[in-house]
């Protein structure tokens, strides 16, 4: 499919999930990386390193007690 110049387009991206296998301090960045474990779309395992901010938790955050409200 051929798409017109001019036309307003987006990227196509598959998001990858996984799970953190390992982090650390990047200071050329001065921000933590983290290190991401995933299965590739041939089944393969991935592995990819991220900056915060550019992967976030996909898990509800825990539930903290009201103040003065015993657990």
């Amino acid at each position: 499919m051929s798409i017109a110049k001019g036309t307003q387009v987006r990227q196509v991206v598959k998001a990858i999930e996984g799970v953190v296998s390992a982090k650390r301090f990047n200071d050329d960045e001065d921000k933590f990386e983290y290190c991401v474990d995933f299965d590739e779309a041939d089944g393969h395992k991935g592995q990819r390193w991220f900056l915060e901010g550019q992967i976030e938790s996909t898990e509800p955050p825990e539930e903290k007690p009201a103040e003065g409200v015993q657990a």
